[in-house]
């Protein structure tokens, strides 16, 4: 299981900062960042608050689970647009981006599918993909 150190290393490594650089955005010694990082010592608040202004998740970083409360202009812009899409719009998206986010040998099961199909299912198990005319193109992603 991920400790709140190895959380706090893959956040700085994800901002692509030393220990020392870091530490300084947070307002603590490169040696203070090693011991939170080794979980030989616990962050405080004033630590949390001040990495939490530099872009920091500190809601993952105490809890694994990611903010989803703020959001990108991207992501901002994804979503405005989901909501405002017809259904049949969604579900194609949404099959998209599990298709995307698929491991390689399970995104040639997608190859040829179109916007406004209707592809519903796990692309980890069997998922089926109407084709407009009623007939169903069965795969299974586990084969």
């Amino acid at each position: 299981m991920e400790s709140v150190g190895d959380r706090l290393r893959a956040e700085r490594k994800q901002m692509n900062l030393s220990q020392r650089a870091f530490g300084e955005r947070g307002g603590v010694t490169e040696k203070t960042q090693v011991l939170y990082e080794k979980g030989e010592r616990a962050p405080d608040a004033n630590y949390l608050s001040r990495i939490s202004g530099v872009g920091v998740d500190v809601l993952y970083v105490l809890t694994g689970r990611r903010d989803t409360s703020t959001l990108t202009a991207l992501e901002a812009d994804l979503v405005r647009r989901f909501r405002e899409a017809p259904d049949a719009v969604r579900v194609a998206a949404l099959a998209a981006l599990a298709a995307g986010a698929a491991p390689a040998k399970y995104q040639q099961d997608f190859k040829g599918a179109n916007i406004g199909q209707q592809v519903s299912g796990d692309v980890t198990g069997s998922f089926s993909i109407n084709m407009g005319s009623g007939r169903k193109n069965r795969r299974n992603a586990q084969s």
